[in-house]
Parts: C-alpha cells; structure tokens; sequence
C-alpha cells in the first residue's frame, strides 16, 4: 500500500483478512512515498516478490503512467492498482467497479440522475461509474469551475451530460443519488447549502467519507429516510476487485467490511 500520507489506512487489515480467508501465507504492509519518489520507488520493486500494489491518494494520476492500464484507466487517466504479471506490470482502477458494487449492495444500482460534489481524482472515478450504469442526468459541483467544464467535456465523449452547479448552491433538485467526494470537513461546512429536503425523489447518497463518521451528510440523510453508501463500503467493494486482480481468487465483501469496521473499533481502543 502506497501513499501521502498512508499510515490511516484500513487496507492492510482488509487485505490482511482476504488472505487469511484464502489461506494465503502473503504480507501486505503500506508505504509511505512522497509524489515525487513514487515512480523510482515503484520501479524499484522486484517483480519476483511482489505481486500487487494499492495506491490511494494523491498518488493516484501518477499510478496510471506506471503499467499496463485497462479500460478504465484509460478512461479516467486514474490507477489504484498495480499487478506484477509475467514480468509485466499492469495497472487498474477498482474504485469504479467499488462505486458501482457498494451502490447495488444497497439497491440504488438503477438511479438514473445524480449529483457529484467535488472534481478531484475520486470525483473522475465516481462519474465514470455512473457513466457504466447507464445514468442519463448527472449534476457537477465543485468549486473550480474550470475543472467542471473540463470534466463536462471529458464525460461527454463517452455519453454522460454533466451540468455544472454553483458552489455553495444546492443539488439538483432532480437528483436520484448525491455522490460527495469531498473530506469530511469540507463536505460537512457545505451541507446546509445543499438543500437536499428539496430534492424529493432522492432515494441515496453516497458520501465517501468514512472517519470520522457520522458526518453531517449522512446524519442529514438518514433523517430524511434515503439510503446512505459510505467510504467503508466503497473501500471494502473495490477491495475485492483488488484481491481477485491479485489472487484470482474471490473473497466476501461483507467479510471485508467487518474486518473494517473491527479495525476502527480497535484504533478507537488503542
């Protein structure tokens, strides 16, 4: 596991879990790798002992240039993996296919309009999976609007309508889902502008955030009664991905999930 910083982060616990559950005698530590060490550091590894890498951020750009990339890395120009294969490495964006499987885990894979807030590398990964579900309305709120009308432009070359949102305005009123890709303390000074008692059919919202938790977003959502996906989920659904990429071999979800959640509560206690 690489990162900038890392040391917070849950997947060594989960992928930890995974290979205890596939009776795997493997390790999986993090790293900590400033920006501009990362690439050195990636070629530095031996191919013969390594067998994948998970990246998170702000790593994630620079991951994409560093293997072999798939559809989706192509698509989004971000990576989170990398597998060592025959000598060859190869990299992968699992954040899409965690987007899209956290979301049916809760019913909401058939929305079919949606908000994002936020334009950074999660943001790219979030539209694209709407994009793979066959969404037809998505709404942009970011606070740089250069970076809205870049996006805008990016997603309509593979189908998606993205209209932007004044910042500190409110969601689309429209809107099936809100995906929030912003840190929690952002996102949380920005909820009573979101107005989402407005929005009345909205059935979900995905806010990516997972620590601390509850945030404001999702205690708002909960009281209105809609579904709420949060960063656990998404970490936990592309986990898996991840670990079949890596072991060709399929683990639980739900199994990844409780290893998460456990890790939290021993941080709590320790």
């Amino acid at each position: 596991m690489a990162g900038f910083p890392v040391t917070h982060s849950l997947s060594p616990a989960i992928h930890r879990a995974a290979y205890t559950a596939l009776d795997l005698d493997w390790t999986y530590e993090h790293a900590e790798v400033a920006p501009d060490r990362f690439p050195d550091f990636v070629l530095g590894l031996d191919p013969s002992r390594w067998r994948g890498l998970s990246v998170t951020a702000p790593l994630k750009e620079e991951t994409a240039l560093l293997g072999h990339p798939d559809d989706d890395v192509r698509l989004t120009g971000v990576a989170n993996t990398l597998v060592w294969s025959r000598g060859e490495r190869y990299a992968f964006n699992t954040d899409i296919a965690g987007f899209r499987t956290a979301l049916a885990s809760k019913g909401l894979d058939d929305v079919r309009s949606a908000t994002v807030i936020g334009s950074g590398a999660t943001a790219v990964s979030a539209l694209a999976a709407l994009g793979r579900m066959g969404v037809q309305d998505v709404w942009l709120l970011a606070r740089n609007s250069q970076r809205v009308g870049e996006l805008g432009e990016w997603a309509s070359a593979f189908g998606l309508d993205v209209r932007p949102l004044p910042w500190g305005g409110g969601v689309a009123t429209d809107s099936d889902l809100v995906m929030c890709t912003l840190a929690a303390t952002v996102a949380d000074s920005l909820v009573d502008d979101l107005a989402l008692p407005r929005a009345p059919q909205l059935r979900g919202v995905f806010d990516v955030s997972y620590h601390p938790w509850p945030t404001r977003l999702a205690l708002l959502s909960e009281g209105l009664g809609v579904a709420v996906v949060n960063g656990l989920d998404l970490l936990a659904h592309q986990a898996v991905e991840q670990v079949r990429l890596m072991t060709s071999r399929e683990v639980s979800a739900h199994l990844l999930l409780a290893e998460a959640q456990l890790e939290i509560e021993r941080r709590a206690h320790a």
